[in-house]
């Protein structure tokens, strides 16, 4: 009888010691996942500023587009007065 409850004590901590092991392990791919995300963030943060400057400047180009369109449609109109497609 005291043999049973010897190898029950001796599962029953061979349990605790697998579930244990694997929580750890756990702990430890969550710890790395959050690393790497904060090694992101802090990447993202230095770009930042210069993505807004990029965007920045975008916005400043927009007017020259709007040019553009203009400028196209006077060339349109030197070339073809008429406005025949043919």
């Amino acid at each position: 009888m005291q043999k049973a409850i010897l190898v029950l004590q001796i599962a029953i901590l061979l349990i605790f010691l697998i579930v244990g092991f694997y929580f750890i392990n756990e702990l430890n791919k969550l710890s790395t996942e959050i690393e790497n995300a904060l090694v992101l963030i802090e990447e993202i943060r230095t770009y930042m500023p210069k993505i807004e400057k990029i965007i920045d400047n975008f916005n400043q180009l927009e007017p020259l587009f709007e040019s553009l369109n203009r400028l196209s449609e006077i060339i349109s109109l030197l070339t073809d007065p008429l406005g025949s497609e043919g």
